[in-house]
């Protein structure tokens, strides 16, 4: 026998978001593709996008300050090492 409930109630929260969850994840890797490709002329959907890839971005006068990652103390040698009189 047929429930009298709608179709839309018989899925729980966790079903929907987990749809919704995906169907956003499937549109934001199609947009970083989009934005990433070199083409200037995309059209999807009946949407349209004319673009100038002429404007290169100068990357020589961007300056990063950032200090080269200095060496790492050396390890200690143990104590007895030490008192023997032992140095290498």
């Amino acid at each position: 026998m047929a429930s009298s409930e709608p179709w839309y109630e018989t899925f729980d929260d966790v079903f929907w978001l987990t749809i919704s969850g995906s169907f956003f994840a499937f549109l934001a890797v199609m947009l970083r593709a989009c934005l990433k490709s070199r083409c200037t002329r995309i059209s999807m959907c009946g949407l349209e996008c004319n673009r100038d890839l002429s404007k290169d971005v100068d990357t020589n006068d961007i300056k990063l300050d950032i200090e080269p990652p200095k060496a790492p103390p050396s390890t200690p040698r143990s104590i007895s090492d030490f008192s023997e009189g032992r140095e290498s």
